[in-house]
């Protein structure tokens, strides 16, 4: 496996990922390669720590399956659905949705998703009780808050952009492959190969050191 170490200068200490590589069983009609590779998520986001506004678009790439379902947290609203690019009606909550797939081979979904992220409560000790929480000093997205669509994959592979104000710092768990300091805005991408969970989101006006 694989997990790299970011530390920042705040609150939050030393963050890992683990990684493990098992692979399924050959499927039919799909390479050795579609058949062991994890459920990827090819994520953007751009967040304001000061309005706590979110926008999240997320492709995922599945193979080996007759069916897709995802949850979202509730403070999230999908904005459009596609399937192997043809849009699909939009759910009226967020919460859960299914579909089936026309084969198990290997197909994408596309999610636009906006929200509001839920404020950072004092008297938490940062407010770690919250698995998603802001205020206009920053905060965190966890893995399991459904702020990425959660589809209860065991493995899972991912690419991350974050753009936030310059006046803030993104740290995510997985591999910093870039950054970009503009002169309004800082971006930085992070990935993994075969992560046991799906990306953690802390921003802040943290000193990152690597």
């Amino acid at each position: 496996g694989k997990f790299q170490e970011t530390r920042m200068n705040r609150k939050f200490g030393a963050f890992f990922v683990a990684a493990s590589l098992v692979l399924p069983p050959s499927i039919s009609g799909l390479t050795a390669a579609e058949a062991g590779a994890p459920t990827h998520h090819e994520v953007d986001v751009r967040l304001d720590p000061e309005s706590r506004n979110v926008t999240i678009s997320d492709v995922i790439t599945v193979s080996g399956r007759q069916e897709i379902q995802f949850r979202l947290a509730p403070w999230l609203t999908v904005k459009r659905l596609l399937l192997d690019g043809r849009a699909l009606p939009v759910p009226a909550s967020a919460d859960m949705w299914r579909t089936g797939l026309p084969d198990k081979g290997r197909h994408q979904i596309a999610l636009d998703l906006v929200g509001t992220v839920p404020l950072l409560k004092p008297g938490r000790r940062g407010g770690l009780g919250q698995s998603a929480a802001f205020s206009p000093d920053g905060g965190y997205l966890f893995e399991s808050a459904g702020w990425i669509p959660l589809t209860g994959d065991e493995r899972v592979s991912y690419r991350l952009r974050v753009e936030v104000p310059v006046s803030h710092r993104a740290v995510a768990t997985g591999r910093l492959t870039d950054e970009k300091i503009g002169k309004t805005t800082y971006s930085a991408r992070f990935s993994a190969d075969n992560s046991l969970d799906l990306p953690a989101l802390f921003v802040g006006p943290y000193v990152v050191q690597q």
